[in-house]
């Protein structure tokens, strides 16, 4: 991907609008609902049995996944951060006239 700097204000506004609808449709889709189903595996049930190992595994998967989806959640609002301080920048060139 290049970098923010090397494209047009245009297409620096075009990627960052479609790059904020990923970041909203990440949470919305995935990063929510796991941290959601989380939320429900950890749940403390009173029960000291068998089911409960089967539950350390399920919590143990449940926080991988949402450790990924966070770290995808991360890049993607770096890089759509890049996207707005660039788009500032050329913003502030235009009113200062430069």
């Amino acid at each position: 991907m290049r970098s923010p700097e090397s494209l047009t204000l245009r297409e620096q506004l075009n990627n960052a609008d479609r790059m904020t609808r990923e970041v909203m449709d990440h949470l919305e889709r995935a990063f929510i609902p796991q941290s959601h189903e989380l939320r429900r595996v950890t749940r403390v049930s009173g029960e000291d049995a068998p089911s409960a190992q089967l539950a350390d595994v399920t919590l143990r998967a449940q926080v991988d996944n949402l450790l990924k989806s966070d770290d995808y959640t991360q890049k993607m609002t770096e890089n759509l951060h890049a996207y707005l301080t660039s788009i500032s920048r050329e913003v502030n060139k235009i009113v200062a006239g430069q």
